[in-house]
């Protein structure tokens, strides 16, 4: 991975570009995202992202330190790009998993709030029945597959239409560093469809 890789993406992603209409984009951004793409990818997804940013005869460790370097670079310094990669390796699973607990006596809480602790487990299993009956007594099976969505930019456009609430327009100028513009969207000349395939 090199400065030559980044150009040589710049320079190929600007001939995709309509030359008659005016565009505005970040490189930077789009490599970033295509690496994060390419940690979470495999096979020919894979191969094909790791020429991209990684050029010819990168393995993907050396893409990875490349891009942590860049992330870190830029202010991203919560992200370590390789604690995403990595799990930590399966005896430090074992580890972990099966720690000791030691037992601590207390003869005065004992005493003293045994009589609490019992009515607040029958109320609490009161609770559990009930909640377990409405599970199983419910006709429809839902989904439980895990899902996220992950987004990633370095600037947000809103429609000049819309009124942005002043708190969520506070958290946003600080997440994105007052980056945040209002444009229409019906201008052609303010907007540019990028097509991500062509790059």
């Amino acid at each position: 991975m090199s400065l030559e890789v980044e150009i040589n993406f710049c320079l190929n992603f600007l001939k995709t570009l309509d030359g008659q209409k005016s565009s505005v984009y970040s490189p930077a951004s789009l490599l970033n995202a295509l690496t994060l793409l390419y940690i979470g990818s495999s096979g020919e997804t894979a191969e094909e992202l790791s020429k991209i940013v990684g050029g010819k005869n990168q393995t993907k460790a050396g893409i990875i330190d490349y891009y942590s370097k860049l992330f870190k670079r830029h202010k991203c310094d919560d992200i370590d790009v390789e604690d995403l990669c990595y799990l930590p390796s399966e005896k430090k699973l074992k580890k972990y998993d099966k720690q000791d607990f030691d037992v601590v006596e207390n003869s005065e809480y004992d005493a003293k709030n045994e009589k609490t602790d019992k009515d607040e487990d029958d109320t609490e299993n009161d609770e559990e029945v009930c909640d377990d009956e409405e599970l199983y007594s419910s006709e429809e099976e839902e989904d439980t597959t895990p899902s996220s969505k992950m987004i990633i930019a370095n600037q947000l456009f809103v429609s000049e239409m819309i009124e942005v609430k002043k708190a969520f327009e506070e958290l946003l100028n600080e997440k994105f560093d007052d980056k945040i513009e209002k444009i229409n969207f019906n201008n052609e000349a303010a907007t540019k469809k990028v097509n991500l395939k062509a790059v």
